[in-house]
Formats: structure tokens, sequence, C-alpha cells
């Protein structure tokens, strides 16, 4: 496959139908909380957030003001999430480095599905079969996934990422995966994290409607009434209906499940 995970989501973000002054108004969050995470040495793992909603957005301008974080941020004592986030945002700035990612060790199906895309940021090979069989370890006869191993519960996060894993392994994707995925959405069009969540929520949305799309499959319901419940009046989105506050995380979840369901 020649397309990239992120490259893939930035081309579903970018379909996303917001109004032209909302879009602005999220580029103009999105650019502030970057440059304060890099002006203040802040959290890694947000960057790739702010700088993939930014590229969807049509922000035009460029990533200058963080070559002087990314060229001095003491990586040596980063978790493969981090990492992954640090070469996420360097390959979106536009910003060479040496950082490799195939030495980590991934076993629930959001670490492999982070690992694959992290060494494609960084152009490495990864070895598919062996990949493939930790991925099948956390398989559940329902279909779904589980990140915590021995769980009876599947989960829509780890089925979304199992889900884009298999398929960039194997090239198919199991219908069964698919249909347990379906049934976690609800009328409001939001994906329940687990069968017993009390209510959906953003994250799971986003993720099982990139999912779906990414394996050809559909929602049985709209979910944009049920992402735009989610914005917030600076830009963001937040997790929950129930959050007054949201982040740049969010705004690309948002992002990524209107895009991922435009027709």
């Amino acid at each position: 496959m020649s397309e990239s995970i992120i490259e893939l989501m930035l081309s579903r973000m970018s379909l996303a139908e917001i109004s032209s002054s909302a879009r602005l108004h999220s580029i103009d969050y999105a650019l502030t909380a970057s440059k304060k995470i890099c002006d203040t040495y802040g959290d890694i793992y947000y960057l790739p957030f702010a700088f993939a909603s930014l590229k969807a957005l049509g922000y035009s301008g460029d990533f200058d003001f963080a070559k002087d974080y990314l060229e001095n941020l003491n990586t040596q004592n980063f978790d493969l999430i981090h990492l992954s986030s640090y070469c996420r945002a360097a390959r979106l700035a536009g910003f060479k480095h040496s950082k490799r990612i195939g030495n980590f060790e991934a076993h629930t199906p959001y670490e492999l599905f982070v690992k694959i895309g992290a060494m494609q940021d960084c152009q490495e090979a990864f070895a598919a079969e062996e990949l493939s069989q930790k991925l099948s370890l956390r398989k559940l006869p329902s279909g779904g996934y589980s990140n915590v191993y021995g769980s009876k519960f599947a989960g829509a996060n780890a089925t979304s990422a199992a889900i884009v894993a298999e398929i960039f392994l194997t090239g198919k994707s199991d219908f069964l995966t698919q249909k347990f995925l379906m049934s976690l959405q609800d009328k409001s069009g939001g994906f329940l994290a687990q069968i017993d969540s009390p209510y959906p929520d953003l994250l799971s949305t986003a993720t099982a409607l990139f999912a779906l799309w990414f394996a050809g499959g559909s929602a049985k319901y709209s979910s944009k009434d049920f992402v735009y419940a989610h914005s917030v009046n600076d830009g963001s989105f937040s997790a929950s209906v129930f959050d007054a506050s949201g982040d740049v995380e969010y705004l690309f979840y948002a992002l990524l499940a209107l895009g991922s369901q435009y027709e």
C-alpha cells in the first residue's frame, strides 16, 4: 500500500464539513496550541494532533516555529507513544531526524497501530508476519479486540486499531471484526468505547469511522450531529458532551470523524 496511515487520515480529515468561519477559528486555536507546546517545551504527544489538524484545515503557513523544539527536545527516555509522536510531528513539519522505532516492543492493537504508523513516518520497514501474529493474540470470539491481555471485553479503539493494522499487515480485514465494531454505534451516531459504556465518546467514534471507511464498510447512522455537539467556543472539540473544554487531540478526532463519513 503506497499511502501511510497519516496520509490516509489527512485525506479524510480534509473532507470534514465545517463552515469557513469555524475552519479559521480552529486553525487559530491549533496554531496557538502548537506554538505554546514548542515555546514551553510542552508534551510532544499533542503536537502531531495540532499539526495534522492544521494541514487538514488548510493552514498555508510553515512550521519553522517548531524547529528549535524538535532539534533540542530530549527524547532519550521516551516510550513508544511519545517517540512516535515526535516522529509524526517531525514528518508533518518537514523536519529531518535520525530517530528509529523498530526496536520498541508492541503487543496491544493500539501499540501495534502506533508502531506501524511511526515506522512509516520514519521510512522503516516492518515485519508484517511477526506483527500480525502479535495482533491475532488479542482477538476475541466476537471478532473484536482488546488492549488488555486476557480481557473478555472488546473495545472500539482496540478493534479500530486492529482493523487498520490488519489491512496494512495482511491486505484484508475480517468482516466479523467490522460487524462487531458497527454494533457499538448507537442512534446518536456516536460509538461506545465498550458495549457496556454509559454513553458514546468522540475518540471511539472517530477511530471507528476511520477504520470502517478504510475497510470498505460504513456506519448505520450519521455521526455528523454527534460530532458537532462536541464543538467548543475556542475552536476545539471536547472528548464528550459532558466536558466543557476541549483540546487539539479532539479537534483532530472531530475532523477525522467528519471526514471519514464524507460521501
